[in-house]
């Protein structure tokens, strides 16, 4: 009796083990990496798994421009329709479920949503021309935030998304302004600046700084306007560390990606590449998702890497046109098949000792 109970609990025991196993071999609980891939004409969005680095595109659908929501349920995005160039929103989780958010629009370059997922910011290309607005989601109403010629620099949002940070020439001048979206008070940040980035917390602000030929990242106060330091180095496109002591840059000069820390006011070069230019643009735990864009004699390509300290893999070799990468959440996939039969042969051999008593 004791030795068919001790084999009992054996056998389960063997099958949660190996359920347990293979379940956790599925990306259940994984992020993947979404890009847009630009092969002719035609947009596609793929993922890169986290883990197993295998690349599969998430829909037969042509999908440009891409913008997560940031609570991770739905996908903004432009489509060529029978009505033209038209704005959509479908979730994450049902790509084909889609709504129409603005027909017939001109095309957008570059989309973000607002913190509380209520609002999309669009920098839109109309010939040669480029302007900025902001979309309600619920209402599809616009709000022409600037008609001049604002810089394609992704505009950027405060916390509170109330407050639109965005660069745009006043006067021949590159210039920060902010806008408020609720009262269209539009205010001037810094003059002969460039490049926005506001830490997480929304009470630093950095920006690119011009002086003769040199560019600098220079930190300041949100609230004050006071200058908190400058980093010495040929830089651009900063982009701010998880916890606000750390700047990234890409150096104008050989195009390199470095890392500047406030706390201690030293600079790291990260990368030690030649072939263009690296733009922090994503955080993957400790690593950094960086862009890399090459310029041949005709065309130019853009590839994804992983920067881990000073250590780079390159992520996308398979493709050399690669736009707006974001996590993509809610990845969710069944119980792996092998745990579901692992555990319905342990489960019978169980039954079988119980029919044989």
């Amino acid at each position: 009796m004791l030795r068919h109970i001790i084999r009992i609990a054996a056998i389960v025991l063997t099958s949660l083990v190996l359920v347990v196993a293979f379940q956790r071999q599925s990306p259940t609980s994984t992020k993947w990496l979404a890009f847009t891939v630009v092969p002719g004409s035609n947009a596609q969005l793929y993922r890169l798994h986290a883990v197993h680095q295998r690349t599969v595109p998430v829909s037969d659908l042509t999908i440009d421009r891409p913008a997560m929501s940031p609570d991770g349920r739905w996908l903004a995005f432009s489509q060529q329709t029978d009505r033209g160039l038209s704005l959509m929103k479908a979730p994450v989780d049902d790509l084909r479920n889609q709504q129409i958010l603005s027909d017939g629009v001109k095309q957008p370059i570059v989309m973000r949503w607002s913190p509380d997922n209520q609002w999309i910011a669009i920098i839109w290309a109309y010939g040669t021309e480029v302007a900025l607005s902001v979309l309600n989601v619920d209402s599809r109403e616009y709000t022409q935030i600037s008609t001049m010629q604002v810089s394609t620099t992704a505009p950027v949002w405060s916390p509170d998304s109330t407050w639109l940070y965005y660069a745009a020439p006043i006067d021949r001048e590159s210039t920060i302004l902010r806008s408020n979206i609720n009262t269209s008070e539009t205010e001037i940040v810094i003059r002969s600046a460039g490049q926005p980035a506001l830490s997480s917390d929304g009470t630093r602000l950095a920006y690119v700084e011009q002086s003769g030929s040199q560019k600098f990242v220079t930190i300041v106060n949100v609230e004050t306007g006071a200058e908190i330091t400058q980093v010495p180095f040929f830089s651009l496109s900063p982009f701010w560390g998880q916890d606000g002591s750390k700047v990234y840059f890409s150096d104008f000069r050989d195009g390199n990606l470095w890392e500047f820390n406030l706390d201690t006011s030293k600079g790291q070069q990260l990368t030690f590449r030649s072939n263009g230019n690296i733009y922090a643009r994503l955080w993957d735990d400790e690593c950094l998702i960086a862009e890399e864009i090459t310029h041949g004699n005709v065309n130019y390509d853009i590839y994804l890497l992983r920067i881990c300290g000073q250590t780079t893999t390159l992520l996308t070799p398979d493709f050399d046109l690669v736009y707006g990468p974001f996590w993509m959440p809610h990845i969710d996939e069944a119980w792996h098949p092998w745990a579901l039969a692992m555990g319905a042969v342990g489960l019978g051999g169980a039954g079988l000792i119980f029919r044989r008593r």
